[in-house]
């Protein structure tokens, strides 16, 4: 299982890296994952901490997050961390496989299009 979180996770930094390519800072809270896949949830956050943080100045730091950040309050958390885009996630179970949803949202509270879900078997 763990091999098609670490699928999804690569499938969604390819997808994503246009779209972040323009963003000057990102944050990145942890992805969201209920007790049964929490820790392919931690897998999937380091691994895309690990993508976009090859400039130190592109991701926020996780201990500069504030504790509990969500799409509605990200405009307000962005501004106050100086950061323009924020990485929402949530990985789920279904079926036999996991599905990883990213959504990225701006300062001004929208998002880059809609949600988009992999789902790998």
């Amino acid at each position: 299982m763990g091999i098609r979180v670490l699928q999804a996770a690569v499938v969604a930094v390819i997808v994503f890296a246009a779209t972040l390519a323009s963003a000057t800072k990102l944050a990145l809270p942890g992805i969201h994952g209920e007790s049964d896949v929490a820790d392919e949830a931690g897998a999937v956050t380091m691994l895309l901490r690990s993508a976009l943080s090859r400039d130190a100045r592109t991701l926020v730091q996780p201990d500069e997050l504030p504790e509990r950040m969500t799409a509605a309050t990200a405009p307000a958390t962005l501004a106050k961390i100086g950061a323009d885009v924020a990485i929402f996630g949530e990985l789920v179970r279904e079926g036999t496989g996991l599905r990883v949803t990213l959504i990225l949202v701006d300062a001004e509270g929208q998002s880059e299009g809609r949600p988009r879900a992999w789902r790998r078997r």
